[in-house]
């Protein structure tokens, strides 16, 4: 599923509780509002690569991993991976994903177009072998 079409599935009020367990004030929730219907509504750039975002639990913390390289249109159209053993609701799991790009950013350049070298561990899901 990529993240727009997660994000499709859910209602901004579905995330807000599990935002507000961030100690986000309410200008915060409305940046968080504001990314969550950029994402539902811009064009994904789906042309350059597939960089997966993992939403899983690691030592009692919920860990979303590649929110930061791309800008909003290359997020929306990338792949979420949520680890069924970890049991996340879909809008716990947008909530996270939300969280993460609003609280710490997203560059706002394509990233391969930077690149002088492409390096294949970048496209492999940490949990395939």
């Amino acid at each position: 599923m990529r993240i727009q079409e997660l994000m499709k599935t859910v209602r901004f009020d579905d995330i807000k509780d599990t935002l507000k367990q961030s100690d986000f004030n309410l200008k915060e929730l409305k940046e968080c509002e504001k990314t969550f219907n950029v994402l539902r509504n811009i064009k994904p750039t789906f042309d350059y690569f597939d960089m997966i975002i993992n939403v899983k639990r690691l030592n009692g913390r919920v860990m979303v991993t590649n929110t930061h390289l791309g800008s909003i249109s290359d997020l929306a159209g990338r792949t979420v991976k949520i680890r069924k053993e970890d049991h996340f609701t879909s809008a716990e799991a947008a909530a996270h994903i939300i969280y993460q790009i609003t609280a710490h950013g997203y560059d706002t350049v394509r990233y391969k177009d930077n690149l002088d070298e492409w390096d294949d561990d970048m496209m492999t899901d940490s949990d395939e072998e």
